[in-house]
This record gives C-alpha cells, structure tokens and sequence, in this order.
C-alpha cells in the first residue's frame, strides 16, 4: 500500500533548497584575496592596480577624493593620468618635475630655484626683487630699467662660458671666456686714465692693483686710479688731493721744551673724512729761545725744576757753578701738518 507523503515535508524541502542556493551563490562569489591584509583590491571609485592606486576601472566612472588629509609616497609619488606619456606631476625626493608630452617642463628643486624649458606667459604681473612689472617692452628687452650686479671681491667658482660679475677690485665687469675671465671692454681699458697730465692707461691701474674711480668736481678731470694704500705706487704721482683718511695727530705733538718743561710743541689733530678731494691739514705751534744772550737770572738749577721757573719765557739751566737758570724770550714757529705720507692716508687718488 503506497505510503503518503505528510504535507509537512514539502516546506522543509523547498527551505533546505533555499538556504542551499544561497550558500552556493555566496561561495561562488567571494574571490579568495591574493595578499595578507591589508593588502589586495580596495573599493571603487579606489583600486589597487600593480601596486598604483588608481580612482578608476574598466566598470566605474572617474571617482573624487575628497577630505583627505594626506597622500604619501614612501618612495617616488607620480600622478599620472590615462595617456602614455610620462607623468604630468612627479614628486621625488626634494623635487618636484612637471611633464608634458613625455619631456620635462618645469622643476622646482630642493633650494626653491625654478627651472622652466619654455616660455613664460605672465598674464597679470610678475614680482622680481620687490619690483613687480605689469608692462613689458615692446620688441623684446629687459623688463628692467636696471640691473644691479652686487659687487664681488673674488671671482666666481665654477664659472661657465659666458657668465658675468662685477669686479669689486678694479670696479668694471667681467666675462668668463670659457678658459679666463675678461674684461667687458678692453677698448675702454686700454684709453688713459681721466686725469690731467696722466701718463698710465685704465689697464696699467688694473695690474697695478688699482680700481679705476670716476671723480666730479676736480675741473675737467673724469676719473683717477684709487689705491688702498697710504701712497701711490712707484712711478704714479698723486692726483690732486684726492684721499681717504682717518682721524691722525702731528707726530711732535707735546715735545721740545725748554729745561723746566714749558712751552713744548702744541698738538693739531686732521679729522677724519671720506674720499674726497681735500688736503689733509691741520696748524700747530713749536717754540724756541729767542736769537741773543740769555736775560735775566731767575733762580737755581734743581732736579726738579723747581725754583725760577717762568712759564711765559724760555728758560734754560747752565750747568757752571751756581748752576743757575737764565730765562729770556722765545720765538713762536707755526707749522702744519699733512696727513699725506702718513699710516692716516688708507685710500689715494693717483694718475
């Protein structure tokens, strides 16, 4: 007799079925990683591709990153974009390299110095120095009025061919030729010095160790060759007064005399003063017995100067028994002192 199946197993049946479609379906869609986390594949609009991370795939558009505090490469970061060609932006190291058409336009180097291989188009201004230039010369030019080169003792290291600096020494500019540095113009070089009665060339100031000085208001005279030094060398002559020199007193300032220590030599002082074309004098006084006999006896003769002395006439001690001071009247000499030929003189004008 045929058994009958209990209404009750059909809903188990079809519930063990479902529950096994589902388990299946979830076993077949979970894809076994391929890297110990957190490695492997992220989430669109963010992939993992050949260890670049990419805001695309071959399903979903172009996704956004946004609220992000930080992007880090841990060795070089390239953000490229979908062409072929190099990558637009590179961050390496210290540098950042900017690319077009797979050859480099731009870089930005660790010290901040700009490198552009093409042109630059300014379309509002540009600020160089402080000075910022919204016009430009038409056919080219320099958007300067004017350059300043900072003035440089030594020349620069590792000069290349072409490059230029002004010469603090000699005062003008130099070239690198590619083997020696030049002067700009040798023409001007080889004309003589600016100066009345000049015998030397600006090129003889040069190798003499001078610096080549324009001048005003010295008649029609444009320039001398100034040296740092308290005279002109062997063979130059001094050109008009022109000096630099400092604070200086006459040597026999407070000297001479007479026996009791009176009337010795005043002191004048020349003060100091900046190139220029002034003489450095000052006027002093010396003093000595006046022509004749000695006048009137004032005293005697002691160690200490003591007795008779008259500081208003020169007095003098004679050494014979009784050593007596005779004082009588002196001569006023006035004499001036020059700097030049002295230590005070630190800059000359010569020609």
């Amino acid at each position: 007799m045929a058994k009958q199946i209990s209404y009750k197993i059909i809903p188990l049946c079809l519930g063990v079925l479902t529950v096994s479609l589902l388990l299946g379906y979830i076993v077949l869609a979970w894809t076994e990683p391929t890297m110990s986390p957190p490695g492997g594949n992220m989430a669109p609009p963010l992939r993992l591709i050949n260890g670049a991370v990419s805001l695309t795939d071959a399903t979903h558009s172009e996704g956004n990153l946004t609220n992000v505090n930080a992007i880090i490469g841990y060795n070089d970061l390239f953000l490229k974009g979908n062409s072929a060609e190099t990558s637009p932006v590179y961050l390496a190291g210290n540098e950042i390299k900017m690319y077009t058409s797979g050859t480099q336009r731009m870089k930005i180097d660790s010290s901040g110095n700009i490198t552009i291989s093409g042109d630059l188009n300014v379309s509002k201004g540009i600020i160089l120095g402080g000075v910022k230039k919204t016009t430009w010369p038409s056919g080219g030019g320099s958007i300067f009025d004017s350059i300043v080169f900072n003035p440089q003792t030594t020349p620069p290291s590792s000069p290349v061919r072409g490059q230029v600096y002004f010469d603090a020494n000699s005062n003008l500019m130099k070239y690198y030729d590619g083997a020696a540095w030049q002067f700009m113009d040798r023409g001007y070089l080889s004309g003589l010095i600016g100066y009345s009665g000049v015998t030397h060339t600006r090129q003889h100031c040069v190798n003499a160790g001078g610096m080549i000085t324009g001048i005003s208001g010295d008649g029609t005279n444009t320039e001398v060759c100034k040296f740092s030094r308290s005279s002109c060398p062997s063979g130059w002559a001094r050109a008009g007064n022109w000096n630099t020199h400092a604070s200086s007193i006459n040597p026999d300032c407070n000297t001479g005399g007479d026996y009791c220590g009176n009337n010795k030599t005043t002191c004048c002082t020349v003060n100091a003063c900046n190139w220029s074309n002034n003489d450095p004098k000052c006027t002093y006084y010396s003093y000595s017995k006046s022509s004749g006999g000695w006048g009137d006896r004032v005293g005697y003769c002691s160690f200490g100067r003591t007795g008779g002395c008259d500081p208003n006439r020169w007095c003098g001690c004679y050494y014979r028994p009784p050593r007596e001071i005779y004082c009588d009247t002196f001569d006023t000499h006035t004499k001036s002192y020059s700097a030049f030929g002295s230590t005070a003189i630190t800059e000359i004008g010569c020609k």
